[in-house]
């Protein structure tokens, strides 16, 4: 597991680094793909041999005789290169105008995955010749993690991590907002495996992403708290490289006031003896940990600790959280309500009456209720119908569109707005159509209401 550029400076060393990680990620996953079948090995056998004979190379030999290649030769011309990529290096981009212009035109998942391995050792070489800018920079953390969601597909794990960690260094070099990103695509596959240590590393890093973004942006702060204290809950009890990733941890604590409250979770999990000698440990786990495995009498030995250390977590959490406003909205779509004043809140009986101007909160409550009720009846029924025919009549426009390109419909298609960019005279019939069906649902939405506002319609 590599260490990343959270952990690094951002200098020629760390991007050198960078470089040879990735390569080295690359080429895990050019050997997931099949080039070792018979057939394959003798045509490239045959091509290099010519080529030697002649005293050129393999592709003036493919050219020469109109040959097309077929994927697994042209990953045999990838590994070639990747066997000798100090000397392939500068000279790949011609060498990959010369992988495009000859490969046989195939839609298979082999080709997609060598496709991106091109296209990351392209950037490679790229990156290995000069600086590499920004935009090179989001270009590898891209094709990096494409790769890793291929390999992942295949069910190799291992790989599809690898290239995904290769994809924080250089994301993280770009911005912490790339980074937070990329740690949380990673975060995706190591949660997959269950690999503890790769999890709280990753917990870690994506912590210290958020806490480089809040110290610019306040709003964030609240993130950058749950992320820390989710990272102190996940520390592994067979720590490897717990080190370096706490450091990194009690660096924010220490250095911002709203992560003050995080400190005895920090000393807890780290081991550390630096809690005070009034302090119990026990007393501070019996807080911080949500599960307790003894008994219940022991539980109640701790209880100031669990009570004090507790409300102070959660009142310092409510203080980041945005402050409500006095409003209540209607989702017409779920046929829900919501109220400022009462989404956080811990029903206890008679604890609403406790509501400031309760009376303003109970009337504005009775008069959305009265709109969800009236969804249930025939207001209701005719929007849900409109709906469904809008649906039906999108997906005619959709289906003429995929019939003009000979194509079907996929597995996972969804009903979106439909591009209509051709002068197709029934296309654009059955947008008319779903324009009246929409037209009259709005009719229903205004005189349904009997009020001032539009309802908003989630089918457009």
């Amino acid at each position: 597991m590599t260490l990343n550029s959270f952990l690094m400076p951002n200098d020629d060393n760390s991007y050198e680094f960078f470089v040879k990680d990735a390569l080295i990620s690359i080429l895990r996953a050019w050997t997931s793909i099949d080039c070792t079948q018979p057939e394959t090995l003798a045509t490239f056998d045959s091509l290099t041999k010519e080529a030697q004979q002649r005293g050129t190379d393999l592709f003036s030999i493919a050219l020469e005789q109109e040959m097309l290649l077929t994927t697994p030769v042209i990953a045999l011309c990838v590994g070639n290169a990747l066997y000798s990529w100090k000397d392939a290096s500068p000279h790949f981009a011609g060498f990959r105008q010369w992988l495009r212009t000859l490969w046989k035109d195939e839609d298979t998942a082999d080709s997609r995955l060598l496709d991106l391995v091109i296209d990351v050792l392209d950037s490679i070489s790229q990156a290995e010749q000069d600086k590499p800018s920004p935009e090179l920079l989001t270009q590898l953390n891209e094709k990096l993690r494409q790769t890793a969601t291929e390999l992942d597909q295949r069910e190799k794990r291992e790989d599809a991590f690898a290239c995904a960690m290769s994809a924080i260094n250089f994301a993280g070099a770009v911005s912490p907002s790339d980074g937070e990103a990329a740690c949380s695509f990673a975060l995706s596959l190591a949660k997959r495996d269950k690999n503890q240590s790769a999890i709280f590393m990753l917990l870690s890093q994506r912590a210290h992403f958020l806490a480089r973004i809040a110290a610019n942006d306040p709003s964030r702060r609240l993130e950058v708290f749950d992320a820390v204290e989710t990272a102190l809950g996940h520390v592994p009890s067979d720590p490897t490289q717990n080190g370096a990733m706490l450091k990194l941890l009690e660096g924010w604590i220490n250095q911002e006031d709203y992560l003050h409250v995080l400190r005895p979770m920090l000393l807890l999990v780290s081991g550390s003896d630096k809690l005070s000698n009034s302090v119990h440990r026990e007393g501070v786990a019996a807080a911080v940990n949500t599960i307790w495995s003894g008994t219940l009498p022991e539980w109640l030995e701790h209880f100031n600790y669990v009570q004090g250390l507790s409300i102070e977590t959660a009142n310092t959490r409510t203080a980041l959280m945005p402050k409500p406003k006095d409003s209540i909205k209607t989702v017409w779509n779920t046929w829900t309500i919501e109220h400022n004043r009462l989404r956080r809140a811990i029903p206890h009986g008679t604890s609403i009456k406790r509501e400031k101007l309760l009376h303003v909160v109970l009337l504005e409550i009775s008069h959305e209720v009265t709109h969800v009720f009236s969804m249930f009846g025939f207001v209701g029924v005719a929007l849900t119908a409109m709906r469904l025919a809008l649906m039906e009549a999108e997906l005619d426009v959709w289906g003429r569109i995929y019939y003009r390109q000979g194509r079907v419909f996929e597995d996972g298609f969804r009903v979106t707005p439909a591009p209509l960019k051709d002068a197709d005279l029934i296309s654009f019939g059955y947008a008319e159509r779903a324009a009246e069906i929409e037209r009259r649902s709005n009719w229903w939405k205004t005189r349904g209401r009997r009020g001032s506002r539009a309802w908003p319609c989630s089918a457009s």
